[in-house]
C-alpha cells in the first residue's frame, strides 16, 4: 500500500512539475512576442513624428509653387565648442538652406544677417530647446526647459547675448521688465 501512495505521490508529483513547466513555456512565449511586437514597433515610432508633418507641408507647397521638394530628414547644426546642437531648421526649412516660401511661417527665409546661421543655429539669439523635434519642446512650451524661445515681439533680444557685451537675462525677466517701464 505504501508503494501505491509512492506512486501516487510521484505522479501528482509528476503532474504538478509539468503543470509548472507548461505554465513557464507559455510565460517564455508571451514574453517572446511581447518582445517581439516591441522591436517590430520600435523602427516605426520614427516614422509618425510631428515633423514629417511639417515637412510634408513644406513639400506639397513646394511643389505647387514648382520647386524642388526637400529630401523628408533630420536638420542639425552641431556646435562641438559648446556641446550644443540645433535641429530648428527640422521645421523652419526656409531658414537652413531650402527655398524660402514666403508667407508660410515655419517655411519663410530668415531676415539678413551679418553671419550665417550655420555658424551659429538659432538657439543662441532665440533661445529654445536646440535638440528638441516637437514644437512644444523646441520653443519650451511645457514649463520644463529653462529657457523657452523668446516671443515674436523681444525675438531680437537674443542678439545683445554677443554683440552688446551685456548678457540678456531669461525671457520671464524681459517681461517683467517691460511692465516696470510701461
Amino acid at each position: 500500500m505504501s508503494d501505491e501512495r509512492d506512486r501516487t505521490a510521484a505522479d501528482s508529483g509528476s503532474r504538478w512539475a509539468a503543470r509548472s513547466l507548461a505554465r513557464w513555456r507559455l510565460a517564455a512565449a508571451v514574453a517572446a512576442v511581447a518582445m517581439l511586437a516591441v522591436l517590430a514597433w520600435a523602427p516605426t515610432k520614427e516614422l509618425f513624428q510631428p515633423w514629417r508633418g511639417i515637412q510634408a507641408q513644406y513639400n506639397e507647397l513646394a511643389v505647387e509653387r514648382g520647386l524642388e521638394p526637400a529630401p523628408v530628414r533630420v536638420r542639425q547644426v552641431w556646435f562641438p565648442e559648446v556641446g550644443k546642437a540645433d535641429r530648428c531648421g527640422t521645421c523652419h526649412l526656409g531658414m537652413v538652406g531650402e527655398k524660402p516660401l514666403g508667407g508660410q511661417p515655419p517655411f519663410e527665409a530668415h531676415p539678413a544677417l551679418p553671419h550665417a546661421i550655420e555658424a551659429f543655429g538659432c538657439t543662441f539669439c532665440h533661445s529654445g530647446q536646440g535638440r528638441a523635434t516637437t514644437v512644444g519642446d523646441a520653443h519650451g512650451d511645457d514649463g520644463a526647459w529653462p529657457h523657452p524661445i523668446l516671443d515674436g515681439s523681444h525675438v531680437e533680444a537674443g542678439c545683445g547675448n554677443c554683440h552688446s557685451g551685456i548678457a540678456v537675462p531669461l525671457p520671464e525677466d524681459v517681461e517683467d521688465a517691460l511692465e516696470l517701464v510701461a
